[in-house]
């Protein structure tokens, strides 16, 4: 029999207003949020307890937002990557979240408190190329990450998945902005040392 869907349970939680600030997002963010949720499920449930995983499952997000986005056009709430993750059905031992936004944050930070994740979080305020150095070192050897990296431009830098990725096993979601941001700047980016050379590391001109 087919697992039941819990994407129905995590809209409900969220619908009644917080009074913590969300993230404006178009109606699209929906599937994306929606698709990530399944991703969480599916992988969860296939891997945590296995023996090649002995120290369990670790969720980084790097752009984590305040956990909770709100549709411009319906003002309809939806959970955020923050608490898609707090809530799988099976659990990460740890999950670490950054943001550079300190209001983003401490929204998220305060949300994860009312949820299952409780005790087994950790969120940093700061650009999360310099704050990976702070916590990569702390994931236990003996797990899988699953990492949502959810930019809305060219801000996370090829170093720091490097980083992450150095000697450990890790699942990549990784948001590559061309619409938002090379698009609109790639007269800018066609200079040298740009965002886009830091995103896609050395010598990739």
């Amino acid at each position: 029999m087919a697992a039941k869907d819990r994407w129905p349970e995590l809209l409900n939680a969220v619908a009644e207003d917080d009074g913590l600030p969300t993230r404006p997002c178009g109606a699209w963010t929906e599937q994306k949020l929606y698709l990530w949720h399944r991703y969480l499920e599916i992988t969860t449930s296939a891997m945590v307890g296995k023996p090649a995983w002995p120290e369990g499952l670790v969720y980084i997000d790097l752009f984590c937002g305040p956990g909770v986005c709100q549709v411009r056009e319906t003002g309809k709430r939806l959970p955020g990557s923050p608490l898609i993750a707090a809530n799988a059905a099976n659990p990460f031992r740890k999950l670490i979240f950054t943001d550079i936004d300190g209001v983003c944050a401490d929204s998220t930070r305060e949300r994860l408190e009312r949820s299952p994740a409780r005790g087994r979080y950790e969120v940093l305020t700061g650009d999360s190329n310099t704050v990976v150095q702070t916590f990569a070192s702390r994931i236990p050897r003996g797990t899988l990450s699953l990492a949502f990296i959810d930019p809305e431009a060219l801000d996370v830098h090829f170093s720091t998945l490097q980083t992450l990725a150095q000697d450990r096993a890790v699942d990549f979601l990784l948001l590559f902005a061309d619409a938002t941001d090379l698009v609109r700047n790639v007269d800018l980016y066609e200079q040298q040392d740009s965002k886009l050379d830091a995103m896609l590391g050395p010598d990739s001109g």
